[in-house]
């Protein structure tokens, strides 16, 4: 229910539904994680490390609310540490495509086009219909001077989710290795949109 309520966007009703779990069970990690879940959206990133700070050793360990941690470091720009507890997570829980997608993200932002490249390709292993790991492995395939491979990308990107488009049109245009078509319908049949 928690879930629920949080993809639609009821925020305090997921939050008593999630406090109430964790009321029934202290130990419970889909529920903390729904809850800091929760204070992401609501931008209180210190209230998660905080919490998370005060949950049992063991708890803090599990890999989703490890990614929680990750995240919050990420969004405050600490790259590095993002990176190094992201890294430990895909290690620990090998199967979470988030964690290899956000992975990829930190990579790509410290510069490490290669590597980010591999994070985004696991999440599409893991999850074939994420479409931003096929965008952003299309950019970061660009940025590395590998158009051919960045197309492939930003076709698979465009077939999940034709309303990336404008996006891939703009990363094209944009960088230094791109390309420029004076038809968008051209590059939309070059990325196999329909018309």
């Amino acid at each position: 229910i928690g879930g629920t309520l949080l993809q639609l966007g009821r925020l305090e009703a997921a939050t008593v539904v999630f406090r109430r779990v964790q009321t029934l069970e202290p130990e419970n990690p889909t529920a903390l994680y729904g809850f800091t879940e929760v204070l992401f959206r609501q931008s209180r990133l210190a209230a998660i490390l905080e919490l998370l700070d005060q949950v049992t050793p063991a708890l803090r360990q599990h890999p989703r609310l490890q990614m929680q941690r990750a995240r919050v470091l990420y969004a405050q720009g600490q790259l590095e540490a993002a990176e190094s507890a992201l890294t430990s997570v895909t290690c620990e829980a090998p199967e979470l495509a988030e964690a290899w997608f956000r992975l990829g993200l930190a990579r790509q932002d410290l510069g490490r086009h290669a590597a980010a490249a591999d994070g985004y390709r696991q999440a599409l292993a893991l999850q074939p219909d994420l479409y931003e790991a096929a965008l952003n492995l299309g950019i970061v395939l660009q940025d590395r001077g590998d158009l051919e491979a960045a197309m492939a990308a930003y076709r698979r990107a465009v077939e999940l989710s034709p309303g990336c488009f404008n996006r891939i049109a703009q990363a094209l245009t944009s960088a230094s290795s791109g390309r420029l078509w004076l038809s968008l319908d051209r590059l939309r049949h070059d990325l196999g949109c329909p018309l």
